[in-house]
């Protein structure tokens, strides 16, 4: 069981929520109105609190979490399951990278233990906030410049080769075959 109080679900949890959605939407080369997104994070948040109240294993509300975004990307952006399901692990893994590499960094650095850190309300939220920013602006640099990821392309427009019943091209092949005949003459 990890009991999060409310202060650090109102500090931590809702905004940790907030750039899961954010991202996600990014890679999946979306845009979603931001009362929606907050309308997610705020449901996501929510279920991750109860959850966590509930006498569970270390780690179980996060995997549950994982599916239960999953599972509103699928139901509310019609979202092929596939690309969902990548999306979201994607992001949850990279928001726990960033975050096993920030709070120890920013623990060590202010002297505070671990454990201290995670017991103290006010500590877990100024803690998680320094990686929520990072990933926030990563984020915003990757939508601003439209930067997209071919696999997830190719989960959002289907695995089959076609886009809208047309045969899409392999430029790479063409291109190579066009050079390797250029080079003959």
């Amino acid at each position: 069981m990890d009991f999060m109080p409310l202060i650090p679900f109102l500090g931590a949890s809702i905004p940790e929520s907030l750039v899961i959605y954010y991202m996600a939407l990014t890679i999946l080369g979306r845009k979603e109105s931001q009362s929606f997104v907050i309308t997610l994070s705020l449901l996501t948040s929510l279920f991750s609190f109860i959850v966590r109240s509930l006498p569970m294993v270390f780690g179980i509300h996060s995997i549950l979490q994982i599916i239960w975004m999953v599972v509103f990307l699928i139901l509310f952006l019609k979202l092929p399951w596939l690309a969902a399901v990548a999306a979201i692990v994607m992001t949850s893994m990279v928001l726990g990278l960033t975050e096993g590499i920030f709070v120890p960094l920013l623990a060590w650095l202010f002297s505070f233990e671990l454990e201290q850190v995670i017991s103290n309300p006010w500590l877990r939220i100024i803690f998680t906030l320094p990686h929520l920013f990072f990933l926030a602006a990563i984020t915003y640099i990757v939508n601003k410049r439209q930067w997209r990821l071919p696999l997830i392309r190719r989960l959002m427009k289907g695995n089959n080769g076609t886009v809208g019943g047309a045969k899409r091209h392999n430029w790479s092949v063409k291109r190579t075959c066009l050079l390797y005949a250029l080079s003959k003459r």
